[in-house]
């Protein structure tokens, strides 16, 4: 094939992909619209029974009245859509005839139905044109006002006037949505008068597409109802989605498209308008059905067969219970028309003229305990006539509250895919076990343990709020189910009595899009693949490769300007700060004690002072030594890492003092990597993203899929705010240490700095914690543990367990500087000592065990490695009597078996979440408010997992945990290497904090299995530290010409 074509056919497939991608996307659009998928929100109105049917009940004598009334509801309607004509009610003024309608109400009520009330029909007195409205409407509001007050106890919803968005409704006047607004506000005021409660709908609005005229599109007149102010006039809108020529299944939605989904359009603008948690009823709808000898006028409905006019309708029925929870009742036109036997909507009828039931009222009565008999997706109230309440419960407005004595039990048909309840939360321990058709809900955690308070087994709800404040929310409560069918729900309440948890239910649908989803996925492969071999194919065509370097010239050229600019303000600063030079001149006059001293007393300055001018003027100063002498920045970061509980108060927020120094040491790099780009006497150029790929190494990449993934999970983080901040502390801010440590050139004295001011910082930690110790055991009665600075005792055992193999390391290796070494041996007993004190079992059994060990093993070899061994084993012997007399080293103590059910818990969380995990620190908000054990309720405030994989998986999803155990992969692997190049060649201070180093991250390990060993603020930026100053040590440790590792 001509190379020549190739571009012009990939580009040409790619073009029909995109076509393709857009058009599936469109049917997806189309397939979606009005479908609201999973639990609806809770604000919407409380969903009716949906079937109900338009019946000229006021046209029957007694004994018709009573036989059609049995033969409604035996089909199964619940809803009987009666007009009240005021000419008929009202002759004169003032003067009421109640009697058709009384006995009309009445009799519907003994059969349990409930009647429309359609208020329409001026009398001759109040409007001079037959069939308009009333020339005054508070002659209208009086006779809406007397029907409310007459039936108020038996008549819940009225509606007010038929079709007046067309002429014919209208008196054969022009639709005039106005002089209708103000007919609705007098009538829906007047009702409300004496019937607070009652539900007020708009007129039906006839469906029709006309923009001009006597006659006003459905949808146009709703928009010009709200745009006149009549929103608080109502309480739900209603249309008349007939079906004309097409199916249920039509989804075309459009203002010139006349079919069942034009529902749709009005619910729209009911959302645009911030109206959409008001029903959408349906007044009349249906489809035609004409005998084959119909010698009447035509149809200007449509036509269709009685069978297909009951499978169309029950099929509009089952679409709008399940996509559509906003819609109200759907009323069938009609049971009987009041019209003559040549009106073609005979073809409606659900009972014929002979008397007969059509098909359709035939096919209603099969299904109608189906639709009835089960809450569909929608929202309900906790006194839902379908719920079945067993046992002592109490009812109120606020929904249904447990009992304390005995049992609260309620079942509930529900026929969707997710079943939920509006749950009252806040900080009380209650929980709800659940069993859907016999067995333990599906999307719930289980338990199975007798041994709790509870005394329930099965699948359960924690009803706790995941923060301890109240809240009001759907929370699924079952989940997978086939939805259109009846499954039975059982609930059993324990505990939470006087919280009136149970606020009403919710029901969810899943709108099956997975074969839209699938073609996008496939297309979008195929667009972007074409694309690759196009672009590729194209840059071998001379002529379009000269107008492809042209481009890029003009954008590189905009691009060198601006990176020259940037460079030269950034010169410009730094010479600023550094007063020309002086600034460095004095500290570098100063030696490296008198810098320190300046950097010392300036951090101090900025954390102390009482004055908000001496602090900025202390953290100006501070950016200068920093920017001075950059190496102070790690040095500071770690030196200040474990006092983040410390923070310094500025303007209106508080920071921590190592926050404070990270953030001035990353503006430190970037003006100072910016002015080396500028720098005439040493030029160095940008990397371009291809050189930065291929100069870095896998630990590099490791820790850039770390950082990426990280901020990435944002996306999917329930609660955003907690998970950014965490991405701030844990992460990006400790991540400067490592690019910091990874990009600016060290001497070994710096690098031993940096790992000083870590042991000076666990030194202070250490005699933090004596004193709080001591105070501790002066005032309580009980146990009494080290926390120090830290706030707990496995805080503070993580935090010194990474500094003491360090210390060893120094003690064991470094022979060469006494001073350093000796120094080291002191700070490490001090540590070792209040490691004690904290009692840790994970550090005291694991942590420091794995990190003093391996740095053994590597300094004697074989003999410490069996040494090591046997010490590992008869400390494990010993735990058997010292379980005994001190409980908090036994090994099957109740706290052990928490950490388990703990990691049960988890191993839930990623059942229900395996590839995203749920997110940065939102594991204690999903742990306490859903996944906690029943048993474990004494421990419900845990934020992390206790386990360093399940941590980076849970936090992170599957590829943060990819990344995790990638980062140890290329850590270790470095370490060894390292670590066998210096035994030979190095001085010994470098393979002292290599070995060192890789103690320091054997603790990190070993702690890790038990506890949280990155995800906390001072351990994240002592691992970042590791990770950094041992790819430094590496460097140097590869000979010159020496190759790096192959990439993992």
């Amino acid at each position: 094939m001509n190379r020549r074509i190739i571009p012009l056919i990939a580009l040409l497939v790619a073009a029909a992909g995109a076509l393709g991608t857009a058009a599936v996307i469109t049917q997806r659009q189309m397939q979606l619209r009005g479908a609201v998928d999973g639990l609806p929100p809770i604000t919407l109105a409380h969903r009716v029974p949906i079937l109900g049917v338009n019946a000229p009940l006021h046209t029957y004598d007694q004994a018709a009245l009573d036989e059609n009334l049995d033969l409604i509801a035996q089909t199964g309607f619940v809803w009987v859509r009666q007009v009240f004509d005021w000419a008929l009610i009202e002759p004169q003024p003032g003067s009421y005839d109640w009697s058709v309608y009384d006995r009309i109400v009445a009799e519907a009520a003994v059969r349990d139905l409930r009647v429309v009330a359609v208020l329409t029909g001026s009398p001759g007195w109040a409007a001079n044109i037959p069939g308009a409205p009333p020339e005054d409407t508070t002659y209208f509001a009086e006779f809406a006002r007397a029907a409310a007050a007459r039936y108020g106890n038996t008549i819940q919803v009225y509606q007010i006037w038929d079709e007046p968005n067309i002429s014919s409704g209208w008196g054969e006047q022009p639709a005039d949505p106005v002089e209708y607004a103000v007919l609705l506000e007098a009538a829906y005021n007047a009702i409300h008068a004496v019937d607070p409660t009652a539900t007020v709908l708009t007129a039906g609005l006839a469906p029709t597409t006309e923009t001009a005229g006597a006659n006003i599109a459905d949808v146009a007149f709703l928009r010009a109802l709200y745009e006149n102010g009549a929103a608080p006039f109502f309480d739900g809108v209603a249309g008349k989605p007939y079906g004309f020529d097409t199916g249920p299944d039509d989804r075309r939605i459009s203002p010139d498209v006349l079919n069942a989904s034009r529902m749709v359009l009005l619910r729209e603008e009911m959302v645009r308008q911030g109206d959409g948690d008001k029903p959408v009823w349906a007044s009349h709808f249906g489809w035609n059905s004409l005998p084959g000898d119909w010698e009447g006028h035509p149809s200007i409905w449509g036509q269709t067969d009685p069978n297909q006019q009951a499978a169309q309708t029950l099929g509009y029925y089952e679409r709008a219970l399940l996509e559509w929870p906003w819609a109200g009742a759907l009323i069938l036109d009609n049971w009987q028309p009041d019209a003559p036997p040549d009106d073609p909507r005979w073809g409606f009828a659900l009972r014929r003229q002979d008397g007969e039931l059509t098909p359709l009222a035939q096919a209603l009565q099969a299904e109608s305990d189906r639709f009835s008999g089960a809450l569909w997706p929608g929202i309900y109230p906790a006194d839902t006539p379908l719920a079945d309440y067993e046992g002592d419960w109490e009812f109120s407005d606020l929904g249904a509250d447990f009992s304390e004595f005995g049992e609260s039990l309620v079942t509930v048909p529900f026929a969707g895919d997710s079943l939920g309840i509006i749950a009252r939360r806040d900080n009380y321990r209650a929980y709800l076990y659940v069993s859907v058709d016999g067995e333990p809900a599906r999307g719930l955690p289980q338990e199975y343990d007798d041994t709790d308070d509870v005394g329930r087994n099965g699948a359960y709800l924690v009803l706790t709020s995941p923060d301890y404040q109240p809240r009001v929310e759907a929370v699924p409560i079952a989940q997978g189910y086939t939805q259109g069918e009846i499954h039975m729900a059982h609930l059993a309440a324990e505990r939470g009595w006087d919280q009136w948890a149970l606020a009403g239910f919710a029901v969810g649908a899943n709108v099956p899009t997975l074969g839209y989803d699938l073609a996008i996925g496939a297309l979008l492969i195929l667009t972007g693949a074409a694309l690759l071999v196009g672009v590729r194919y194209l840059g071998e065509l001379n002529w379009i490769g000269d107008v492809w370097r042209f481009a890029l010239n003009q954008v590189n050229a905009g691009a060198q300007m601006a990176l020259t600019a940037a460079t030269a303000i950034a010169v410009w600063i730094g010479i600023a700060l550094t007063l020309g030079g002086y600034v460095p001149a004095v500290i570098r006059d100063s030696g490296s004690i008198g810098s320190l001293i300046f950097t010392a007393l300036t951090a101090g300055v900025f954390y102390f002072s009482p004055t908000l001018i001496a602090t900025l003027i202390a953290l100006l100063f501070l950016f200068v030594l920093l920017y001075s002498k950059p190496v102070y920045g790690p040095m500071l970061m770690v030196l200040f890492a474990p006092f983040y509980l410390l923070p310094r108060p500025l303007f209106d927020r508080a920071f921590s003092m190592v926050e404070v120094v990270a953030l001035l040491t990353l503006a430190v790099w970037v003006l100072r990597t910016l002015a080396a780009w500028g720098d005439d006497d040493i030029p160095v150029d940008p990397p371009t993203p291809r050189q930065l790929w291929f100069e870095s190494t896998p630990l590099d990449k490791a820790v850039v899929l770390f950082t990426g993934v990280a901020v990435v999970s944002l996306v999917w983080s329930d609660l955003v705010g907690v998970a950014v901040t965490e991405l701030r502390m844990m992460v990006l801010e400790p991540a400067v240490l490592y690019l910091f440590l990874r990009t600016v050139p060290m001497e070994d004295g710096d690098r031993w700095r940096i790992v000083d001011a870590l042991v000076i910082a666990g030194v202070v930690v250490a005699f933090a914690g004596f004193v709080q110790f001591g105070q501790d055991v002066l005032s309580t009665q009980g146990f009494v543990c080290l926390r120090s600075v830290t706030g707990t005792c496995n805080n503070a055992a993580l935090f010194l367990g990474r500094i003491i193999p360090i210390t060893a390391a120094e003690l064991l290796f470094n022979v060469e500087r006494s001073e350093r070494r000796w120094l080291y041996a002191a700070a490490g007993m001090i540590m070792l000592a209040a490691m004690a004190l904290t009692t840790s079992r994970g550090g005291l059994l694991l942590g420091l065990p794995a990190g003093l060990g391996l740095v053994l093993i590597v300094w004697g070899g074989r003999r410490a490695a069996i040494a090591v061994g046997a010490g590992v084993a008869l400390m494990f012997v010993s735990l058997i009597p010292l379980g005994r007399l001190v409980p908090r080293f036994n090994l099957l103590s109740q706290s052990n078996l928490f950490r388990i059910q703990l990691w049960q818990s988890t191993l839930r969380m990623l059942r229900d979440h395996p590839i995203t995990g749920l997110g940065l620190d939102q594991f204690l908000y999903a742990y306490r408010g859903g996944y906690i054990l029943p048993a474990a309720w004494q421990q419900p405030d845990l934020s992390q997992p206790h386990n360093v994989l399940l941590n980076y998986w849970v936090r992170l999803g599957i590829v943060g945990l990819v990344a995790g155990i990638w980062m140890q992969i290329a850590f270790w692997r470095m370490a060894i290497a390292t670590q066998r190049r210096f035994k030979w060649f190095a001085p010994l201070s470098k393979r002292a904090m290599t070995v060192g180093l890789m103690g320091s991250m054997a603790a990190f390990l070993a702690h890790g299995m038990v506890d949280a060993t990155h995800f906390v603020i001072d351990l994240s930026y002592v691992f970042f530290m590791t990770l950094g100053l041992m790819h430094q040590l590496h460097e140097e440790s590869v000979p010159v010409g020496g190759q790096q590792p192959a990439d993992l």
